[in-house]
């Protein structure tokens, strides 16, 4: 099977791209209602809502403590930061499948990404720090997620990698 142009792997991850930022809107939107419904319920803790559990378990359906609240804000910002990845993976994508990856458009959207990756570790960390003082929070605020950071770090040599085959295309182009 054909990894770059129409009917290759290219154009099928492309579709299943299309589907996760679907569901990555979703989400965010989901999310931002139970964020909603948190702050009144912290708010006024006799709310009808407050007690609200999801179906079949013992989890609350808004953050009813400062461990929960900090989840919710940091499942926000992983999210933005998906829909940030995955929108510019899709526009990776549509050049995949146009047969013409090296663009400098496309080492640019990896830069986007890496710096979206970024932002969402360093706001993992800022909620962690912030929530370190609260007798709930966590036990040690520094934890370093070397998988993501080494991530991180990948693409920005690889958006580096891409810029420098889109020089050379140019190159290329130009002599005949």
């Amino acid at each position: 099977m054909k990894t770059l142009g129409p009917r290759s792997v290219s154009s099928a991850l492309k579709i299943i791209l299309d589907v996760v930022f679907v569901l990555l809107f979703i989400s965010i939107i989901l999310l931002g209602v139970r964020a909603l419904l948190s702050a009144v319920a912290m708010a006024n803790p006799s709310a009808a809502f407050a007690s609200w559990y999801f179906p079949r378990s013992h989890i609350h359906v808004v953050a009813t403590s400062p461990r929960a609240a900090a989840a919710l804000v940091t499942y926000c910002f992983n999210v933005l930061a998906s829909i940030v990845v995955v929108g510019r993976l899709r526009k990776i994508f549509v050049t995949l499948v146009d047969g013409k990856p090296f663009q400098v458009d496309n080492a640019r959207r990896l830069r986007v990404i890496g710096l979206a990756l970024m932002a969402a570790e360093i706001s993992r960390l800022g909620v962690r720090y912030l929530m370190w003082g609260i007798p709930e929070g966590p036990r040690i605020w520094f934890e370093i997620n070397f998988v993501g950071w080494f991530s991180i770090a990948i693409i920005f040599v690889l958006a580096e990698i891409f810029e420098e085959g889109a020089r050379l295309r140019r190159d290329a182009e130009l002599t005949i």
